[in-house]
């Protein structure tokens, strides 16, 4: 049976807190840990906990700020997930008392069951009071008031809720996890303070398809609002009411806010008598008004810009109509080719290395990059390449005249769409050869493939329809693949290559001193997301450092560049010689110069096939990957030509038996190289130029 981490946060309750950590200490299944947070208690909490919990299996974070109940919680899931080795989180409140099976009766029920469908459990939660009465039989959550409720509060316990349920709430009040869940949908939601944070946990638990469930077996007495100080009848009107409309600006549609704010003002006149009585009428309309102010953070990286409220888009779709209309009056100069990737904030990838191509072989083509950011209109400039401001009058310009604009993702992303008529061919030169699901295939990405697929939309604003031309790829199997995901004609999708491997033919050999190793992970969670790909899979810097050394070797990690190290992470590695982090710099700049790449997902690994050199596939949480982020179209092990390993040390192990001589998928690799590669020859921006002539009836002029 697996071991579980309890965590209690307290604040000016000790007594409580003591009472409620003795009886999880009393487990019939023993706790591997218990944490417990103190928030920034005023009174001497703090020193009375340390006094009464001296023992290891106790620990007790300090919080320098009370900023919460989740906050409280968010602190020791941290330190759990990142220094003790277990495998569920018990969140209990510390004015409770638990039963001496709680843990038992949780472990056989998610053990027994389908794990794969099991987000939170939770339990009978009686009255410490009168212990033969309910405070919570599970819960429910209520759309049109969006708040949750309790199954059962106030009923007498006669044996009516003693079947397994599932439930749409379960008050953190008593919470039992698998600790991937984290990894999936992140801490909890800090914004509310106090009040719903649970309910906006559990709506998210549903939204990524997991269940809640109410277990009968597990019981615990909770004194209600003895840390608080707040109950049912004596409620803090400023949270309930801002938190409540926050929650609604997140989690509720359109439609159903509607419904929502009906019944919110008309309950709200109903209870101002009660805001009167409780002498708090300021601090009510205070938290009314902060909860229409909230705005939900974009988790997106700040560098890569996406529209921030429906309102301000609309705005601009209405200003920007006239340029799509102008954009089709204007007649297209066949030579002028417009390029753009990755949301329009990279210099990079297949857009980036058949930019140069054209520029340095074909200059009858007025090639135009397209950026949003400065740097990169300042590095292209430097190169002695033309680049303007995407949203610029120069930009415009250069949208309505093109005949051609190439993207790494979509025209709705990477160039101003606005200013792109019909009569302009997009050519469709992807961002990585397709291991993971894609496009219309993948169900399961949270950033899809465009910001907009309403067909409402897009017979208003016709800028937001998207097509593609043109979609080249690498081999015939891959080409299937795409016709379907991009829901295209074969005629349409050409094997040509992808420009951006040309380099593993054109790139002068480097003489090194040492041994170099890669790792490149694929992107995980949402844009801008921190992963951990490292402390929580034995990444044991000292040591790596020493193997290295002794292999005179070094390894660089670079994550997807939509994701984020960890700063303690950075940190760490800044000490060290021999493991180099690497930021903002494309990595086909260099990746001849390694002798070893390690990865998971990423499509790397096919383009790192025409190197020969041998790979290691670091599939360290492939069940959650899969489960999660996306489905592969292959069996992962049918076409990943190396070792698998699970954690850092294997890995390291195996990287160490590579640089000894040991290379037993030399002749897999090569069989998987021409499987999923028609050509070998590093003339793929060649024939890509050759096809967009073809389509557009462009003058071929070689320099």
């Amino acid at each position: 049976m697996k071991s579980t981490v309890a965590i209690l946060v307290n604040y000016n309750n000790a007594k409580d807190t003591i009472e409620a950590v003795k009886s999880l200490q009393r487990q019939s299944v023993p706790l591997e840990k218990i944490v417990i947070t103190d928030n920034n208690s005023s009174d001497n909490s703090a020193a009375i906990l340390q006094k009464e919990f001296p023992a290891d299996d106790i620990v007790i974070l300090y919080s320098k700020e009370n900023n919460g109940f989740a906050s409280g919680n968010n602190l020791a899931i941290k330190y759990a997930l990142e220094n003790l080795d277990f495998e569920y989180f018990l969140i209990i409140n510390n004015d409770t008392i638990a039963d001496e099976n709680i843990n038992q009766n949780f472990l056989e029920y998610y053990e027994k069951n389908d794990p794969e469908r099991i987000g939170i459990l939770t339990g009978k939660i009686l009255d410490y009071y009168k212990p033969e009465y309910f405070l919570a039989a599970g819960g429910k959550f209520s759309r049109t008031k969006c708040s949750g409720y309790h199954i059962g509060d106030g009923e007498k316990d006669a044996g009516q809720y003693n079947k397994i349920r599932e439930c749409s709430f379960a008050t953190a009040c008593l919470w039992f996890f698998h600790k991937s869940m984290i990894t999936r949908i992140g801490y909890l939601p800090q914004e509310y303070f106090l009040y719903l944070e649970d309910v906006d946990y559990c709506l998210q638990v549903i939204k990524a398809g997991l269940k809640i469930f109410y277990l009968p077996s597990v019981k615990i007495l909770h004194k209600e609002g003895a840390s608080t100080k707040i109950t049912r009848k004596t409620p803090n009107f400023y949270y309930t009411n801002r938190n409540r409309i926050i929650c609604a600006k997140k989690h509720l549609s359109k439609n159903e806010r509607i419904k929502f704010y009906a019944f919110f003002f008309l309950s709200r006149s109903l209870r101002f008598l009660q805001y009167l009585l409780s002498g708090k009428p300021i601090n009510t309309f205070k938290g009314i008004k902060e909860g229409f102010s909230f705005n939900k953070k974009n988790d997106s990286d700040a560098s890569i810009q996406f529209p921030k409220s429906t309102i301000k888009k609309l705005i601009k779709y209405t200003a920007n109509l006239p340029s799509y209309f102008i954009s089709n009056l204007f007649k297209k100069d066949k030579n002028l080719w417009i390029f753009g990737a990755w949301y329009g904030q990279s210099y990079s990838d297949n857009s980036k290395y058949f930019f140069e191509y054209i520029n340095k072989n074909h200059p009858e083509i007025k090639a135009i990059w397209l950026s949003q950011n400065f740097a990169v209109l300042k590095e292209i400039r430097a190169k002695g390449f033309k680049a303007f401001s995407t949203f610029s009058l120069t930009g415009y310009f250069c949208s309505f005249k093109a005949s051609v604009a190439v993207v790494t993702h979509s025209k709705l992303t990477d160039l101003n769409f606005y200013a792109i008529s019909p009569k302009t061919k997009i050519i469709q030169l992807w961002h990585g050869i397709p291991l993971k699901k894609i496009y219309y295939d993948d169900n399961k990405s949270a950033q899809k493939f465009s910001e907009q697929k309403s067909r409402i939309k897009e017979l208003i604003f016709l800028f937001l329809q998207e097509r593609f031309d043109l979609i080249i790829t690498t081999s015939s199997e891959f080409q299937a693949i795409a016709g379907k995901a991009f829901d295209l004609p074969i005629e349409k999708i050409k094997i040509t290559g992808y420009p951006r491997d040309d380099v593993f033919y054109h790139t002068p050999k480097k003489q090194k001193k040492k041994k170099k190793i890669i790792y490149l992970p694929t992107l995980r969670k949402a844009i801008g997301s921190e992963i951990d790909m490292f402390f929580q899979y034995g990444f044991d810097a000292e040591q790596i450092s020493r193997i290295l050394e002794m292999n005179n070797a070094e390894l660089s990690i670079k994550l997807h560049p939509a994701n984020r190290f960890e700063q303690k992470f950075i940190d760490l590695i800044g000490s060290f010689d021999n493991i180099k982090i690497l930021l903002n710099v494309d990595i086909y700049d260099s990746i001849c110069d390694y002798d070893i790449l390690i990865t998971d997902f990423s499509s790397i690994y096919f383009d790192f096939l025409l190197t020969g050199k041998p790979m290691i596939f670091a599939a360290f949480d492939i069940d959650d990957y899969q489960k999660y982020d996306h489905d592969l179209y292959y069996e992962y092990d049918e076409i990943t030509p190396g070792p698998k390993t699970k954690n850092w040390e294997e890995t390291i192990k195996s990287a160490v038996s590579i640089l000894a001589g040991n290379d037993e998928y030399k002749q897999q690799r090569e069989k998987i190289k021409n499987r999923f590669f028609k050509y070998n020859d590093g003339r793929n921006s060649e024939r890509v130029f050759k096809e967009i002539s073809a389509l557009t009836g462009t003058k071929k002029k070689n320099k």
